[in-house]
């Protein structure tokens, strides 16, 4: 898989010559949203999957600095000869925070539970085929799939904490309030205190299987908005964030170091598929054409960032650039309205006597979000489309967003690294944000997963690119870079994008 860049997301990676760092210590890292610590049902979306990637662990996880998988509870996987079939060799010694052994009956019990239609699982889509999954012994599992399964390993990197069976059994799987009060893993650090609103903590593990971890402790500090995080990291109440571009000139000294890094994200503006105006192509290809997204791409991020074409970033193996490109042009969006029935009066499109109203849902929570929809909320207005702004809790968003809430949602959407995008675009995909379906794309998306040769795979998911572009599902706006701040006390802070580089927090020490 194609390395991600080698500037370090939050750059820091190395402390300054001679000044000491050593183990202890605390790290903040501001978030948007109170976490729960149990990432199988997102709620929280980025802050669920940052606070239980420091306190528990996949089958396989991705290397400090590049977007390669490496072990993490199991120590290698084996595919048969049509990777139907997968065994797994589980690391033995490792305990539970609670002291309790992990075993293969853990493995079990979570996949199990992530492949169960009663249950909300963010990551179902990630393993779908799956069987069944067979205990093999204390420390071996196999894992069954209807249809071959190439980039399994990889989808088990991101997103998939092995739970503990005997902490979570009897509970609600959508909702385990007793697991939630006080979660457990294998990882590093173990949960310490959640502070309602404000803050969620985690404690250096002392019998954490992979040896020494770097800190004390790190913090979870809830910062909803731009100004807060800027001014909590000039302050030193925070030590890590993500920032915007405009920020960079005022956060750039001597205590914070700034660093970007390609990352598998894309902004857009989702359209209900399902639902009036927008089950109509004519209409979701108009206001593609009607949003200048070169110009937004230079407002809001200030070109940090590329134009998207779909949901595959570049910087992911298997994107292809040649598929429909809507280059912004006002005036063709209206005579494809027009062509499609909707009429022009006093300056706005109706048909049968109902107007052509958008609602743009975003949250504070979503770096640029609010700037976004307005300027794309004059576009529409400007071509005669009537459009109005909700602003909700990022929670809310997150939880809205999948339950089909919201008509349309300005966005981004993060996904593994790689071009299996079947829980984002599949007919109920898990994260499908666009209510999208196409049995087409359905089908090469399965078929692609299920191709060993990488250039027949590569094949099919631009043919996929290239159907999905076409039926423009959502307007793709553009891949943006993550920017980082750290504090300059901060060293060894891993160079891959943050909800990768926070698996790897055990590495992290600050100077003392």
């Amino acid at each position: 898989m194609r390395k991600f860049l080698a500037a370090a997301i939050l750059a820091a990676a190395s402390h300054i010559a001679g000044q000491a760092c050593a183990q202890g210590g605390t790290v903040t890292i501001s978030i948007p949203a109170m976490p729960s610590g149990y990432a199988i049902v997102e709620s929280a979306g980025l802050s669920d999957i940052l606070a239980t990637n420091v306190i528990a662990e996949g089958l396989t996880r991705w290397k400090k600095d590049a977007l390669e998988v490496e072990p993490a509870l199991a120590t290698s996987w084996t595919p048969n000869n049509d990777a139907t079939v997968w065994t797994f060799k589980l690391r033995e010694g490792v305990t539970w925070h609670d002291g309790t052994p992990f075993t293969a009956d853990d493995v079990k019990f979570t996949l199990d539970l992530i492949a169960n239609k009663d249950v909300r699982a963010a990551a179902a889509s990630q393993v779908a085929g799956l069987k069944s999954v067979e205990v093999s012994g204390p420390h071996e599992v196999r894992l069954l799939f209807a249809r071959p399964f190439a980039g399994l390993p990889q989808m088990l990197a991101y997103r998939m904490p092995i739970l503990p069976k005997h902490a979570l059994e009897g509970e609600d799987p959508n909702q385990p309030s007793g697991y939630i009060r006080k979660p457990i893993g294998t990882g590093p650090f173990l949960f310490s205190q959640a502070v309602s609103g404000q803050s969620w903590s985690v404690a250096r593990n002392p019998n954490w299987w992979g040896g020494k971890v770097g800190l004390d402790g790190v913090v979870f500090r809830v910062t909803p908005d731009a100004n807060s995080t800027v001014a909590q990291l000039k302050t030193g109440e925070t030590d890590v964030a993500l920032i915007q571009p405009h920020q960079i000139a005022v956060l750039r000294g001597d205590t914070i170091n700034i660093a970007s890094v390609d990352q598998p994200s894309v902004y857009y503006v989702s359209l209900l598929n399902n639902k009036a105006p927008f089950d109509e192509i004519a209409v979701r290809r108009a206001l593609n054409y009607a949003v200048d997204k070169a110009d937004i791409m230079k407002a809001v991020v200030g070109g940090y960032a590329s134009l998207a074409t779909g949901i595959i970033a570049p910087s992911v193996e298997g994107y292809s650039p040649d598929v429909a490109i809507y280059k912004y042009d006002p005036e063709k969006a209206k005579a494809m309205l027009a062509a499609a029935g909707w009429q022009r009066v006093d300056g706005k499109f109706s048909k049968g006597g109902k107007p052509l109203h958008v609602e743009l849902t975003t949250s504070t929570g979503v770096i640029g979000g609010p700037q976004l929809a307005q300027i794309i909320q004059q576009e529409f207005n400007d071509i005669g489309v009537e459009a109005t702004i909700n602003m909700v809790d990022f929670r809310e968003l997150w939880v809205g967003l999948f339950a089909g809430r919201f008509q349309a949602s300005v966005e981004y959407l993060s996904l593994q690294p790689s071009p299996d995008v079947t829980n984002a675009l599949a007919c109920g995909g898990s994260q499908n944000r666009f209510a999208y379906c196409d049995k087409k794309v359905d089908a090469l998306l399965a078929e692609a997963s299920a191709t060993i040769d990488p250039a027949q795979r590569r094949a099919k998911y631009a043919e996929m690119q290239r159907l999905v572009a076409d039926d423009a599902p959502g307007i793709f706006l553009y891949y943006p870079k993550e920017i980082g701040a750290i504090n300059a006390r901060v060293s060894n802070f891993p160079g891959n994008p943050i909800r990768m580089a926070t698996t790897h927090l055990f590495d992290v020490t600050v100077k003392k």
